[in-house]
């Protein structure tokens, strides 16, 4: 994992950096510079605007006793396309605008469902039970007892 992770901290900035140097060359660097702050500024609206309409969505499933699942994913899909959108290169926009589309997004949501059901089916991950009520104090059991010393006792200077 953590090879990956490191491999795209250096292949992608690449593949930004090569994109960037071609479209600079193709349309000149003003209007590149141009294009990549357009496409941050607006994109960074649209991630406003649809996080603000998932949000109501989740809200309005969960006051209804719903599961808001499909939306929570999209919830961060959309964050994830906003992070994409403030980070300066092509690449990285068009990947941010097309998870702000909503069909674009439920493929990928779609795709997401599937690779996450595979792993936990083949056992890669492991999912625990959480225990809510582990501590005896949290299913309301006291108990009661004396101090043998005072306590303001044993703090001698």
């Amino acid at each position: 994992m953590v090879v990956k992770l490191a491999a795209l901290f250096i292949v992608v900035p690449i593949i930004e950096i090569v994109l960037l140097l071609q479209l600079g060359q193709w349309i000149d660097v003003l209007p590149t510079i141009a294009l990549i702050l357009t496409t941050g500024i607006v994109g960074a609206s649209l991630a406003k605007a649809q996080g603000a309409r998932v949000l109501a969505t989740i809200k309005g499933r969960l006051a209804k006793g719903e599961v808001p699942g499909d939306d929570l994913v999209d919830g961060f899909l959309i964050l994830v396309a906003g992070i994409l959108l403030v980070t300066p290169g092509l690449l990285t926009d068009v990947t941010g605008i097309s998870l702000l589309v909503p069909w674009t997004r439920a493929v990928v949501r779609r795709r997401l469902k599937v690779y996450f059901t595979r792993q936990l089916a083949e056992g890669k991950w492991a999912v625990a039970p959480m225990n809510l009520g582990g501590s005896p104090f949290a299913r309301g059991d006291v108990i009661d007892i004396e101090p043998e010393d005072d306590p303001s006792k044993l703090m001698k200077h």
